[in-house]
């Protein structure tokens, strides 16, 4: 059973994400990765990333968006892991958007809580009807 305040630890993770991104903070990333994550954009068109200094490394030239904003975020604590899932709206330099899914894994470290475990997922984009 979640606790409240694992939940809202996780939540803050989610937001800390957010905020690390958008500033370029690469260096921040530590306080949102474990040294062991794993992060799989290969959805996005973009490379599996496996350790911390992988998606610090790759983190620094991919276009990422402008503004990340992470919603609906559904919380499964198990002792000292965590799953989530959340829905994405990423802004990009253009003003487009895309919308997605991350699909996290967490573990409890001495820092607090840390993603183990990322893959985002695009939503497809729906065709345009004609009476739109």
């Amino acid at each position: 059973m979640d606790t409240t305040e694992d939940t809202l630890a996780l939540y803050q993770l989610q937001a800390r994400y957010g905020h690390v991104m958008d500033d370029r903070d690469w260096e921040g990333l530590n306080a949102v990765f474990t040294d062991d994550a794993v992060v799989d954009f290969q959805p996005f068109g973009l490379p599996r990333m496996e350790g911390l200094e992988a998606i610090v490394r790759d983190f620094k030239w991919i276009r990422h968006p402008y503004g990340h904003h992470v919603t609906n975020i559904l919380v499964d604590v198990d002792g000292d892991t965590a799953r989530m899932r959340s829905k994405i709206l990423a802004v990009l330099d253009d003003g487009t958007s895309i919308t997605g899914q991350y699909l996290d894994e967490a573990r409890r470290t001495s820092d607090g809580w840390r993603l183990t475990y990322r893959l985002g997922k695009p939503f497809p984009r729906r065709p345009k009807k004609e009476s739109d």
